[in-house]
């Protein structure tokens, strides 16, 4: 759009030149543009990226704040859960975030977790744009059922930038340690005889994630729906995932008991027990449709979203996640 305004300008004063030789006052305005350069200043205050600060409150059950929807298929029923953020974009393309996870339980309202995400983001190409970014989880108490089961995310993204639809290709790598308490107490009958069992287990469970998405999205706009400053954007997208996942489980029990019953009881995240016998095979694992829409007036903005996995492989848990989450905020 620069360069294409500046082909103008130069067109414009080409003409002036040729067909206004004869008017001094022609040739001193053209003078004045071109000594003062005032037309490109404006021009490049267009164009160029801006910097800006943004401060936003979400209500979901999404329990990941990351760029990586792969994992939003491990989440297993969440509560209603709120997370305030701070962001700040530099208009070189570095930016970092901060948010804290915030859920009441038993009457007890607390921040169960913390997310320091650090980002870059390149948007000068012509073809594409790309997003890079890294997510560390500070957890309060590694035994909450809601807390992130990584501490640890790499996450890149390439989008086609030219196309009405736009495809794009991702990788992320996570890792991290989340644990288990399981209270066994219950009765058997073996060999004819009725063995009361009753025991405590604590889980250790060392994940390590692979993740592939290739999604396609298209992007719809409208502006000056109530007045002059506003617009909403509305993104569909389409998304496939497939990845390996590899699981290394440490526990306090004998190894009987472990097959027998707090095995069974492993639910922190969906899918564990297909996802372990998978274990360390690389495999198409869902595919996924989410809807993004954001509306916004002046510098506020309001911004449903709504997520909706499908898990592919053979799994005795319910195939289908439904994420959502509404978000309200300000940039600056």
């Amino acid at each position: 759009m620069r360069i294409f305004l500046l082909l103008v300008t130069l067109l414009a004063g080409g003409v002036l030149k040729t067909f206004g030789q004869d008017n001094p006052d022609d040739k001193r305005l053209l003078d004045s543009l071109v000594k003062n350069d005032a037309l490109l200043r404006m021009i490049d205050k267009m164009t160029r990226p801006q910097s800006f600060f943004r401060v936003n409150l979400a209500a979901g059950n999404d329990l990941f704040c990351d760029q990586n929807s792969y994992l939003q298929s491990f989440e297993n029923n969440p509560p209603l859960i709120f997370t305030p953020s701070l962001e700040y974009d530099h208009k070189s393309g570095w930016g970092i975030s901060a948010t804290g996870f915030l859920y009441t339980q038993h009457n007890n309202t607390r921040f169960y977790q913390y997310v320091v995400s650090p980002s870059y983001t390149f948007r000068e190409g012509k073809i594409i744009d790309a997003f890079i970014s890294y997510a560390h989880y500070f957890e309060q108490d590694v035994y909450t059922s809601n807390a992130s089961p990584v501490q640890d995310e790499g996450y890149a993204r390439v989008m086609m930038k030219k196309s009405w639809l736009k495809p794009a290709l991702s990788v992320a790598y996570d890792q991290g340690i989340y644990h288990d308490v399981v209270r066994i107490d219950t009765a058997v009958t073996i060999l004819g005889t009725r063995v009361h069992i009753h025991y405590v287990d604590s889980v250790a469970t060392q994940l390590r994630s692979f993740s592939t998405t290739a999604s396609v999205e298209h992007t719809f706009a409208a502006y000056d729906l109530l007045s002059s400053k506003d617009g909403i954007l509305i993104t569909p997208q389409f998304s496939l995932f497939g990845g390996v996942n590899s699981y290394s489980v440490t526990h306090t029990s004998s190894l009987t008991n472990y097959i027998s019953f707090t095995k069974l009881k492993l639910k922190r995240i969906r899918h564990f027990q297909s996802q372990q016998q998978n274990s360390g095979k690389f495999e198409l694992q869902s595919a996924a449709f989410a809807l993004d829409v954001n509306y916004a007036i002046g510098k506020f903005y309001l911004e449903p979203q709504l997520y909706m996995d499908y898990y592919l492989p053979q799994t005795n848990d319910n195939r289908l996640t439904v994420v959502y989450n509404f978000n309200i905020g300000i940039t600056f």
